[in-house]
């Protein structure tokens, strides 16, 4: 018997869900975030990919021998591994506008074209504050979903 060892990467992006493991085109298992988990394979040639949700990976075709031990990493897109503080400030900018202009209207009443420039800047921020990776995870998920996932040998 041969022995697979599968380890995903700690990220933010997807945190909270397990990643399905499938080993010639059968789901196996799944990996929590910063876990590692191993499966008793046959010797001889196997693919191997990973699912999340409507998303995946490429399968990775692999040979093992008998007693043989394979360690593979699966990582989820580009920039998922980094703390999502812009997230944070999209919202802080969205509550604080939202009392900005609860008091535009309690002490003054009028001046609604104030208000849409305050519903604007948290829409501005989150926009021009997003780097090419953010656009990169919505290109993957709509365009390449069989690729938002990454699966490498060790």
């Amino acid at each position: 018997m041969a022995v697979i060892e599968v380890k995903r990467e700690k990220e933010y992006a997807g945190m909270l869900v397990n990643y399905k493991v499938i080993i010639d085109g059968i789901e196996v298992g799944s990996v929590a975030n910063g876990q590692a988990v191993e499966f008793i394979v046959e010797p001889g040639t196997h693919s191997l990919d990973s699912s999340v949700s409507w998303c995946g990976s490429l399968k990775l075709p692999f040979e093992i021998e008998e007693g043989e031990r394979k360690k593979f990493v699966i990582r989820g897109p580009e920039g998922s591994k980094e703390f999502p503080w812009r997230n944070f400030a999209f919202i802080f900018l969205f509550f604080a506008s939202y009392a900005l202009r609860l008091y535009w209207l309690r002490n003054h009443g009028t001046g609604y074209q104030y208000i849409y420039v305050m519903l604007f800047l948290p829409l501005m921020f989150m926009f021009l504050s997003r780097e090419i990776n953010t656009k990169n995870i919505i290109y993957q998920t709509l365009a390449k979903r069989k690729e938002y996932l990454k699966i490498f040998e060790l």
